[in-house]
């Protein structure tokens, strides 16, 4: 199986000093909560990946005090789709690796720094992602989640009205900078508190968690919500910290920092430049209020946002002469960050280059492969499964399909280059009465088959009733009068839409299965009506091969061995295919659903053509309005207002 990889050792980076009064207006703010899972283990101990030839480090770990997961920024990327092997991140495979820390007897605790929610496609789906987000951090014992953009975005309150359950108190939400978080608030009532103190008890040191906004957050933000001042708000929570003992400070580090309207550089690096500057003021400030009371804990761990999908393998230091050690996560969870903490008066086998004096840490990124999977025996009864069963069942019953957003497609704008929308989706029946070879390719592939995969797969059912599944395993679905929208007017769309009766529905559905043809060409009314009108023939085929190409092809037919006309053929096919596929084929072959795309041995050419979906016809076509000099170009952008 395949490995994660170990890491190297922790760099060292310094930052300049700051002075205090700087420090004041560029603080941020959170805290975390942990509670340890009581479910019986779904990773069993011989499961667990086999070392390898290069050994993974956490595997040789002594017994820490106590384990941390670190987590955060998972955009409601909940599970992978299963599209593709392999696939990365997923809240199951994250509960699959806790237990088998777990199984091993140590102590876990788990500390999402927040932007667990999506704020992209439908809202009540992002709601319901969110909540499913938080039960499954409950089972793996996670004790705090930060709140951040993506949480108030949702927006915050209906959100936590949701998520809030006496029965299941952990992981709690904390956000020191939020006004209604403080004491006999709103937000304090559904469970949302500054910060969060976690007591193990036995050895364990003392863990205090808070999680702060930035000033420029809360500038972005401050017509959605109301928010303390940190300077103020700060030191409470560290005397708080010190009157109970917190021996490891933990601080959640939520800043959107802005760059200047001319900035030329390269703005995910300058962003987490400016966020780590930010963190380090946050340490600096600390670090003065501990020379007013000594008990003060020092800031031990710092988790950042990251810009980017991947995380970094290593820790960094915040600020030279602090303790103070930060991490980046990555984005969707592909990557969990592993931290034991260890008493400074443990003999350990190996060299631990962090730590504070009196703990030393030991620190990995695990990538979330497929290496730690479900087994099928376990899939029927593991929590994360049954919670994942949960969400799909209400996303079915608050019948989501009939909200998702549509926009019109290119064609329908665009035929017979009149204004309005005109061209309606047929289904690939009705194509199939005249373009029977391109059908019967179809019917072969995968994608004739797209529908039936959603319907028949378990654990977690119901993926039939999800439209961000339906959107690729249908026709049309993201446009007026594809599947589960049958309209007989598009002119009047989307005004005074009725919902259509259940049998109307089910028949137009049936045509609407499945990726048809009219999924990559567009929707084909127009061009039944009038077969042989070329502007209509060019509109729905902007990627077909130029009579250079065509030319090409025949000329190389009856000389297969000119090698230079193979090399012009090819160079003209693979130029027109890559564009088709960077701009059609990658709206649902995207590297997160379809691993393998475009990939060495799984190019569009390779993959698709023959064995595939991409066709050819026999009589070629004329040059395409989106061709130039023999080469397929994108078609022009369209910019359209949808009514709300």
């Amino acid at each position: 199986m395949k490995q994660p990889v170990s890491a190297p050792p922790a760099r060292r980076f310094g930052l300049p000093m700051i002075v205090v009064a700087i420090l004041m207006a560029s603080i941020v703010g959170g805290g975390f909560y942990a509670l340890r899972s009581t479910e019986p283990p779904y990773f069993e101990e011989e499961q667990q990946p086999p070392l390898g030839e290069q050994p993974i480090e956490y595997t040789k770990w002594e017994k820490p005090l106590v384990a941390l997961i670190m987590t955060g920024q998972m955009h409601g990327y909940i599970n992978p789709c299963g599209c593709s092997v392999p696939q990365y991140g997923g809240l199951e495979r994250r509960y699959n690796f806790i237990d088998s820390l777990k199984i091993k007897g140590w102590d876990v605790v788990g500390i999402d720094m927040g932007e667990l929610a999506q704020n992209n496609g439908i809202p009540a789906q992002n709601t319901l992602k969110y909540e499913l987000s938080m039960k499954a951090l409950s089972s793996m014992g996670y004790r705090a989640v930060g709140i951040g953009a993506h949480e108030i975005k949702l927006p915050l309150g209906p959100a936590l009205a949701q998520v809030w359950d006496k029965n299941r108190p952990m992981p709690r939400p904390i956000a020191m900078s939020l006004a209604e978080a403080a004491p006999g608030k709103m937000y304090d009532g559904l469970n949302v508190k500054p910060y969060e103190i976690i007591d193990l008890g036995k050895k364990v040191p003392k863990i205090g968690v808070l999680s702060m906004m930035g000033p420029e957050m809360r500038e972005k933000f401050k017509n959605e919500e109301k928010f303390l001042n940190n300077s103020e708000e700060l030191p409470k929570t560290l005397k708080i910290f010190a009157d109970q003992g917190v021996q490891i400070n933990v601080v959640l580090h939520h800043e959107y920092p802005t760059l200047p309207k001319d900035f030329k550089g390269i703005e995910a690096m300058e962003i987490l430049d400016k966020r780590k500057e930010k963190a380090a003021a946050l340490v600096e400030f600390c670090e003065q209020e501990r020379k007013k009371n000594l008990r003060i804990p020092p800031v031990h761990l710092m988790m950042v946002l990251s810009e980017v999908a991947d995380t970094p393998s290593v820790m960094f230091k915040v600020k030279e002469g602090a303790p103070a050690w930060g991490i980046e996560m990555g984005h969707k969870g592909t990557y969990i960050g592993l931290l034991g903490i260890y008493s400074a008066k443990d003999k350990l086998k190996h060299t631990v280059p962090a730590g504070d004096g009196k703990h030393v840490y030991r620190f990995q990124i695990v990538k979330m492969g497929p290496e730690w999977a479900t087994p099928e025996k376990f899939k029927p009864t593991h929590p994360i499964v049954k919670h994942a069963e949960d969400y799909q069942l209400q996303v079915k019953q608050a019948n989501l399909l009939d909200k998702a957003q549509r926009v019109p497609h290119y064609n329908q704008v665009q035929a017979q280059n009149q204004p309005g929308l005109k061209a309606r989706f047929v289904g690939s029946d009705r194509c199939a009465d005249c373009h029977d070879h391109a059908f019967k390719v179809l019917e072969k592939s995968a994608h004739g088959h797209a529908t039936k995969t959603l319907e028949e797969v378990k654990n977690p059912g119901n993926r039939h009733f999800d439209p961000e599944c339906m959107k690729c395993h249908t026709t049309g679905f993201k446009h007026p009068g594809g599947y589960n929208d049958p309209i007989s007017d598009l002119a009047a769309w989307p005004k005074n839409q009725e919902a259509p009766d259940a049998k109307k529905l089910a028949r137009h559905n049936k045509l609407m299965r499945n990726v048809g043809c009219e999924s990559c060409h567009g929707p084909g009314s127009e061009h039944e009506k009038m077969p042989n009108n070329q502007k209509i023939r060019e509109l729905i085929n902007p990627y077909r091969p130029s009579e250079e190409e065509h030319n090409l092809e025949k000329q190389l037919a009856g000389n297969p061995q000119n090698m230079q006309l193979k090399q012009q053929f090819e160079s003209l096919r693979n130029h027109r295919l890559n564009i088709m596929g960077r701009v059609l084929c990658i709206s649902c072959h995207d590297e997160e659903n379809d691993a393998h795309w475009n990939k060495p041995g799984h190019e569009v050419l390779d993959k698709w053509i023959g064995k595939g979906i991409i066709h050819r016809t026999p009589n070629p076509n004329a040059v395409p309005p989106a061709a130039k000099d023999g080469k397929a170009i994108e078609p022009p952008p369209i910019v359209i207002e949808v009514p709300k």
